[in-house]
């Protein structure tokens, strides 16, 4: 699938972010060239499900990056993802003290309400609260919780906050509220640069001024877009945890959850997030979903679903080709029953006497073909056949036998199908 990299710049002098040289393009394709391996070649499960799944050792997904897909622009509003902005708001009414004891001291809690809605982003936070009493005097409050009501033509905040001190609020003017806004997933960048070209999953390389950790967020399934902040060191190379971190990101992108709810079967009931190796004991997974330091393993029914995003919707449009695999055939010899999407890159061959039973939706690359030799036999059950790629054909169903020879299973192919879809 096609990928295209935003960088986003600070300033043209001060750009915070990867500069345009050779260096920096070489450096990032070594990084879709990483995360390619992460998806070509996985390891088993550190933490394997009960009973045992049979596990894929290929997702049989791969990322392109050209070099005209890379592209630098500078914008400082783009750039920023996470800065610090006040707020100052009117007081209407002040809530009696909520008063409780502490060892230290007495705890006040007071609610503030006043008019108007904090303009928030999903992963706002605030900082600080200021409020001004009846004297003129500033005080400085920990935040404890808000809401907003609407009373049918306005909207009415309150916040809840306390501090140490016994003062009477009853009279305040003002609340002052401090904020951390926080755009990592707000989708601006990708209505700018990215809405207007869905042919590629559109990365986005960004910063911000109030924080410099390695963050990552993609924008929901159906979106294409995955934002990375503060993802590169200042000599322009990619850091190994970038890497990792947006083979996560992707996996969002492609419909995927975070582990630590299992959004399948074939996953563990408890996946411990923590930045830390992946071990049964401590219940800490390798998956690339979970949080860990060693992401290299996805289950059978998330590349299913992975495959499944990439085969139907938007998700279609960002195929680069059917396959990298070529003259890879998949040979059948014993029966076998398939019931999780499959994406098939070449002739899917049944011998041996084996039967092949399609009970799922199979995307079937250019001219490949089943064919069912003597003795075998094809089933298909409820199943969706058809191209992976639009405007190009598969390559049909050939069943093998001998007109001569008596029309028994030895001697003859067989396919049979109900509620077969193509």
């Amino acid at each position: 699938m096609r990928l295209k990299f935003h960088i986003l710049q600070k300033t043209a002098t001060d750009p915070q972010n990867f500069i345009d040289d050779a260096t920096t393009r070489q450096a990032l394709k070594g990084m879709v060239a990483n995360i390619n391996s992460f998806y070509r070649v996985l390891d088993d499960p550190t933490l394997p499900v009960l009973p045992p799944e049979q596990e894929v050792k290929d997702s049989r997904i791969q990322f392109v990056l050209d070099d005209e897909d890379i592209l630098f622009v500078v914008d400082y509003n783009g750039w920023n993802r996470r800065y610090e902005e006040s707020f100052n708001y009117s007081i209407i009414a002040a809530i009696d003290h909520i008063t409780g004891t502490t060892p230290q001291s007495q705890l006040v809690e007071t609610e503030f309400q006043f008019l108007g809605q904090l303009t928030s982003f999903q992963n706002d936070k605030i900082k600080a609260i200021n409020v001004t009493d009846a004297n003129g005097v500033v005080h400085s409050m920990d935040y404890i919780d808000g809401s907003v009501s609407y009373n049918g033509t306005t909207n009415i905040s309150t916040i809840r906050a306390a501090n140490y001190s016994n003062i009477d609020f009853n009279n305040s003017t003002n609340i002052n509220i401090l904020l951390e806004r926080d755009k990592n997933l707000v989708n601006d960048n990708f209505i700018a640069y990215g809405q207007s070209d869905p042919t590629h999953l559109h990365v986005f390389w960004t910063g911000g001024e109030s924080s410099n950790q390695i963050e990552g967020g993609s924008g929901t399934t159906n979106n294409n877009w995955v934002n990375m902040m503060y993802s590169y060191t200042y000599t322009g190379q990619p850091e190994w945890a970038s890497t990792q971190l947006l083979a996560h990101e992707i996996g969002h992108a492609l419909s995927l959850g975070h582990t630590d709810f299992p959004q399948f079967t074939d996953l563990p009931t408890i996946d411990e997030f923590c930045f830390c190796p992946c071990d049964i004991n401590n219940n800490v997974s390798n998956n690339i979903m979970g949080y860990n330091m060693c992401r290299r393993y996805f289950s059978p029914l998330q590349i299913a679903s992975m495959r499944q995003y990439l085969s139907n919707g938007n998700g279609r449009g960002l195929i680069e080709q059917c396959t990298d695999y070529e003259n890879q055939e998949t040979i059948i010899t014993e029966n076998t029953i398939w019931n999780q999407t499959q994406i098939v890159p070449d002739n899917v061959l049944v011998k041996n006497n084996s039967k092949l039973t399609i009970n799922c939706s199979v995307y079937m690359s250019p001219g490949a073909r089943f064919i069912v030799e003597p003795g075998s036999e094809l089933k298909i059950e409820n199943a969706y056949i058809t191209s992976l790629c639009e405007n190009e054909l598969w390559g049909g169903i050939d069943v093998h036998g001998n007109r001569y020879a008596h029309q028994n299973n030895a001697n003859q192919g067989f396919c049979f199908y109900h509620k077969f879809n193509y």
